[in-house]
């Protein structure tokens, strides 16, 4: 039988995972907690097939990156109310095997993790259902300034915090309008926001190695003019 851990600090969804597991006769909660420290030790301790990592609890993206990164023979599963596009990417990136959002059915719910053992639930059928998506890779550099652009930094902010002039900073946001499809600097940071979340949800991605863009967000990926930086 195959064994879980539960990772959150919402009482319902404890009980609701309890009960749906309860009635499983091939995967069974090992654990439950809400501390990150005792989420490491009970992972070491239960060793367990699947984690459910709940993204709405009080833990940071750095934490789940980490965790993700500490526990390579673990099948992360992220759970959140607000499985967006841009997040689901981001998660697969980092190298979790799953992210659902938790309005999903008991049944649907179950038969997702009868198949995370063997398959990254990024290929199942509710993921290919999500809006098409493009991805544009990002250097450091550009992570930087698109993250710091979505914080509601100014240029000349921007060119202090990274050490570089203004005039470097134009250079980038231009280069990067173009790369992107952007047509100004608001539209920009948008699109930082959509991908890098906000501190106080704790889905902040502090390293955006990625854009992720929408379709539907009016993306124009192959735009041959840009707004000005």
């Amino acid at each position: 039988m195959q064994k879980a851990i539960l990772f959150t600090d919402q009482c319902l969804l404890v009980e609701g995972v309890e009960a749906l597991l309860g009635r499983s006769p091939w995967i069974t909660l090992s654990a439950v907690c809400s501390d990150t420290a005792v989420l490491f030790q009970e992972t070491v301790r239960v060793e367990p097939d699947v984690v459910l990592l709940d993204l709405d609890a009080d833990v940071t993206w750095t934490f789940v990156m980490d965790f993700i990164a500490r526990s390579r023979r673990v099948r992360v599963v992220l759970l959140t109310r607000k499985a967006a596009p841009e997040l689901m990417i981001h998660a697969r990136e980092i190298g979790a095997a799953g992210l659902l959002d938790t309005t999903v059915t008991p049944r649907m719910l179950l038969d997702l993790l009868s198949r995370v053992k063997e398959q990254s639930l990024f290929e199942c059928p509710l993921a290919a259902s999500l809006p098409p998506t493009t991805s544009i890779r990002l250097s450091p550099r550009e992570s930087q300034l698109v993250s710091m652009l979505a914080q509601g930094h100014t240029n000349k902010e921007i060119a202090t915090a990274l050490g570089i002039s203004q005039g470097t900073v134009k250079v980038y946001m231009s280069k990067l309008f173009q790369k992107v499809g952007a047509k100004d600097r608001l539209e920009l940071a948008l699109f930082g926001l959509r991908n890098s979340g906000t501190p106080s949800s704790g889905h902040c991605i502090p390293d955006l190695r990625s854009l992720v863009l929408t379709r539907t967000a009016g993306v124009r990926a192959q735009a041959t003019t840009a707004g000005r930086p």
